[in-house]
């Protein structure tokens, strides 16, 4: 099971900030909170396989910084922002 990674209070305000006019049927926004969880926990994912160094090695470069995070989303916003496009994936 999926936990609850944004509240139902952060995805209202986050799908009113894509249409403020938008109205959402009954259980649409406990599902918007599922699927959003689903994709934070994927970049979380992102940011881990972009990692060189094996986490717990106590090695130099093992610990995420946050140009990993940076990169991590780098990639995600991109993919989201093909979707959105309409584009093919190369």
């Amino acid at each position: 099971m999926i936990k609850q990674r944004i509240s139902e209070i952060q995805a209202k305000k986050a799908v009113r900030n894509a249409n403020k006019n938008r109205q959402y049927g009954h259980g649409a926004i406990p599902r918007f909170v599922k699927r959003a969880s689903e994709i934070v926990d994927l970049f979380a994912k992102i940011v881990e396989k972009n990692m060189e160094v094996p986490a717990g090695q106590g090695l130099r470069g093992s610990r995420v910084q946050p140009y990993n995070v940076d990169i991590a989303y780098v990639q995600a916003y991109d993919a989201l922002r093909r979707v959105l496009e309409g584009e093919e994936e190369e």
